[in-house]
Order: C-alpha cells, then sequence, then structure tokens
C-alpha cells in the first residue's frame, strides 16, 4: 500500500500555486548531472547562447534522476548556478527532452534567487520561507555541503535530513538515488 504525501499549504512559485501532495527536490547541476571527474567545472565562455558549451550531462546520472521523479513524482527545482542564465535553463530542459519521460516533463519553471549568490544552503532556505514549505516533503541534491561548515551552522538542522551530498567527480550515482528516496519517502508518513 502506497504512503500517503503530507499536503502543503497554498504557496506562490514562479506566478503558480503549489497545492497538494508535492514533493521538492533542489537539483545543482555540475557535481550532480554533470560530473567533472575529481577538477574543477569546464568554463564557460563569455557568450553562453549555444547549450553545447555546457558541461555535458552523464546518462547513468540523468537515469538516476529518472527514478527519483518516477518513483516520487517529485518536482524539480533548479537551485544550481546554472538558473542564472536562460541559456543554460534551455540547456536543461533540451535535454531532459531527449532522455524522455519523466524528465521531459519537468518544466524547470521553479528555482531559487535568480538575483542572490549566496551559500546554496540559504538560498534553498530563502526558497523555502518564501514558500512557506520549510515543512514540506523536500530533499536537495548537491556536491556542496549543506550540513557541515561555519556558514551552513546556523541553519544545519534544516538540511540534516534532507541533503544528499554528491561526490562532484562521480555524480548522482546509486546511493545518492537511494538516500534520496529514503528522504521523500520517510516524509510522506
Amino acid at each position: 500500500m502506497a504512503k500517503k504525501r503530507k499536503k502543503v499549504g497554498k504557496a506562490s512559485a514562479a506566478g503558480q500555486n503549489i497545492d497538494g501532495s508535492v514533493s521538492y527536490t533542489f537539483l545543482d547541476i555540475d557535481g550532480v548531472l554533470a560530473p567533472f571527474g575529481g577538477g574543477e567545472p569546464p568554463p564557460r565562455p563569455a557568450n553562453e547562447d549555444c547549450s553545447e558549451f555546457f558541461a555535458p550531462f552523464d546518462p547513468d546520472c540523468l537515469n538516476r534522476l529518472a527514478q527519483l521523479v518516477s518513483r516520487t513524482s517529485t518536482t524539480l527545482v533548479l537551485s544550481s548556478s546554472w538558473r542564472a542564465s536562460p541559456s543554460a535553463i534551455d540547456a536543461i530542459r533540451e535535454r531532459f527532452r531527449d532522455f524522455g519521460s519523466p524528465l521531459a516533463e519537468q518544466t524547470i519553471a521553479l528555482t531559487t534567487d535568480l538575483k542572490r549568490h549566496e551559500p546554496r544552503q540559504w538560498e534553498i532556505l530563502r526558497w523555502l520561507e518564501a514558500n512557506r514549505l520549510v515543512d514540506s516533503c523536500w530533499c536537495a541534491l548537491d556536491d556542496e555541503d549543506l550540513i557541515d561548515g561555519a556558514e551552513n551552522r546556523q541553519r544545519r538542522e534544516v538540511f540534516v535530513n534532507r541533503a544528499v551530498l554528491v561526490q562532484s567527480e562521480v555524480g548522482f550515482n546509486d546511493d545518492n538515488l537511494e538516500r534520496a528516496l529514503q528522504i521523500l519517502n520517510s516524509q510522506h508518513a
């Protein structure tokens, strides 16, 4: 028997009402879907109008993300720095369309604040607070630590059972998928 999801209150994000039984997954790109083999992410030229300038997505990482979406019906919220570039968002949408269902149906309409670039944890929490969703069903996939470190200390408790730390040189792996499923499913009780 499937567990029921928690109902969340109305909130406004990207001009839409968010109602009912929904879960959210905050998605970083570099190091999560586009692993960079232990080095730095590839540099992007000043003119970012072409999708091939953005790091390629690993097919296995995409497949795992698709499993997460299909098994939880989660809505992706882009928390990556890619959110600041319309060309980058177009590249994500194109790659999701090329992958097919269920990623093709993800609109990538929800993003953390486009104007602010602070520690990722702060950006995610600000979005959750602005949309009155801190206590809703959510997790965060990131290669940036969202729990430990001086910058994260004050808000650590909000993220302790919600953050999945991905190794940037590997990307979103099977263990990360299982952890994300565990996080989202545990909130559906």
